[in-house]
Formats: C-alpha cells, structure tokens, sequence
C-alpha cells in the first residue's frame, strides 16, 4: 500500500513535465538506459528538478502522513500487556544480541554461506529505487512518470508476496530461488542490452512487474529460509538477516553517483549468481544432515 500511495502521490504532484515540449535527441537518449553515467553531466531535460515546491508539498505529504501514523498507534493501539520482567527487556537495546549475531555469523557455515544472497535481497531493492528510476525512466520519460512506474513493481510485488508465501509449503524453497533466479537475471540482462526510448512506454512497467516478481520471492524465501534453518538460534539469525540486507542497500547507493549503470549491473548479477551458487551448496549440505544426523548451523 505504501508504495502504491506513495508513487501516486509521488506522480500526482510533479505531474506537469518541467518542459511539456521537450523530446530528447537521440544522442541524449542514448546516455540514458545502461550507459547512464551519474558523474557525468548531462543535458537532458527529464533530469531537472521539479520546483522547490513541489519537493516541499511531496516532502510535507509524507510527513504528515508518517506523523498521523505514530498519532494513530500511540493514541488508539491497544497497549501489549506485559507479563513479567523478561518482556520488559525484549524492547531494549541488547548487547548481548549483538554479539550473539557476530558469533553466529562466525560459527555458522550455513550463515557465511547465504550472506551473499542476502546483501542481494538489499542490493537489487536499492537498485530498483534508486537506480532503474533514475537511469532508465527519469531519463528517458521524465521523473513524473516514475511513480506511476513504481505503482506497477509495488502492484506485482505484493500479489507475488502472497501468493508465493502460501505456495512455498506445497512447492519448497528450490523452484521459487530457481525462478527468482531466472527472473533477476534475465530481466538484468535485458536491462544491459535495451536502448530505451520513449516509445513504447510499456515497456518500463514490464520491466517494473518482473523486478518485482523476483523481489517478492526473494523477499518471501529468504525470510522462509532463515526460519527453517536457524530454528535453535532465530534471534541472532534474523539479526544477521537485517543487517546484510542493510548492508546491500549501502553498497548500492554508496555506488549510485560514482558507477555508470551498466557496471552495477554486472556486479549485481554476480552477487545473484554467487549466491545462488552458495545457496545450491545450503541445500546440499541441509539434506545430507538431515541424513547424518550433523548439524551445520
């Protein structure tokens, strides 16, 4: 919902092209897509930035909405009963999970094993928001379309998410990281090899729909997966999870103004390889467990 409301919001308010009679030349065009170079200035148009307020009134929408929010939950949400001393301390800040999480990355093979896919499951949501709007719609149709592109990727994602987490008990993990696979890896490879121009613009919402087709199984197993293989440490585990993912996000936008767009391509599509590969051998070594009775995790 959020990212329907936000990117329509998003979309509504710098609706009005900055120049409705712009068209960008071929040559411009043809900076956009896989050869956008963020250190590089460029004479385009569609890159301006809207009028300070607009940036205001977007900025002013959200906030206030953010802020409704917290009114809403402190004010109306029915306080959690607390029981004992235990609970207590489950909101405060925990050094002993901290180091829990690092001795579990450190003793873990099976954690070591599925950081990369997970700084993925960070890297490629960066990428899709920080990124594909930028080098791809921003550039080529104008910012005032990427709201209305990313209502699409938010659309997909969510119905991919619920569906995918029910089907999961009747198909398994392998076939939906096989698919996640193909999916990313196609759709980034397209990406490296597509031109974009302004027509057809449908083409940037189908991009948007498989991108988000493969973030909702990554999201959704990956998730799944951490619960299944850290039963007797699911704390420290989930706390690893959140971490690498973050970590994902700051390669991705510590990169996002230095790197032209198709060399974060390439190196995203190695972090999805290679951890798909490691994630193979998780699964390996998980059946032969359960075989041999050793434990791994």
């Amino acid at each position: 919902m959020s990212k329907i409301w936000g990117n329509l919001i998003l979309s509504e308010v710098f609706s009005k092209p900055v120049d409705s009679n712009f068209t960008p030349t071929a040559d411009e065009l043809a900076q956009c897509g896989a050869n956008y170079d963020p250190s590089k200035e460029v004479n385009n148009t569609n890159l301006d930035r809207p009028d300070i307020a607009k940036v205001y009134t977007v900025c002013g929408i959200y906030l206030a909405s953010g802020t409704i929010g917290f009114l809403i939950i402190v004010f109306l949400l029915q306080n959690i009963p607390v029981h004992n001393e235990n609970e207590k301390e489950k909101g405060k800040f925990s050094f002993y999970l901290l180091i829990e999480t690092f001795k579990h990355l450190w003793k873990s093979p099976t954690q070591k094993m599925i950081v990369i896919l997970t700084i993925y499951s960070g890297v490629q949501q960066a990428f899709i928001a920080g990124d594909f709007t930028k080098s791809y719609v921003g550039c080529t149709i104008g910012i005032w379309n990427v709201g209305y592109v990313m209502i699409c990727y938010g659309v997909v994602d969510a119905i991919c998410s619920f569906s995918f987490g029910r089907l999961v008990e009747y198909i398994g993990h392998i076939p939906f990281f096989a698919f996640a696979f193909f999916v990313h890896g196609g759709t980034q490879i397209a990406l490296l090899l597509w031109q974009p121009q302004q027509n057809p613009k449908y083409i940037f919402y189908i991009v948007a729909g498989l991108w988000g087709i493969g973030d909702a199984v990554i999201q959704t197993q990956i998730n799944a997966l951490y619960g299944y293989l850290f039963t007797n440490n699911i704390e420290a585990a989930f706390a690893n999870y959140r971490l690498w993912e973050s970590v994902g996000f700051i390669i991705t936008f510590a990169c996002s103004n230095f790197l032209i767009t198709y060399v974060k391509l390439y190196i995203f599509l190695g972090f999805l390889s290679v951890g798909m590969m490691l994630y193979v051998v998780v699964e390996v070594y998980d059946r032969r467990n359960k075989k041999t009775g050793f434990d791994l995790n």
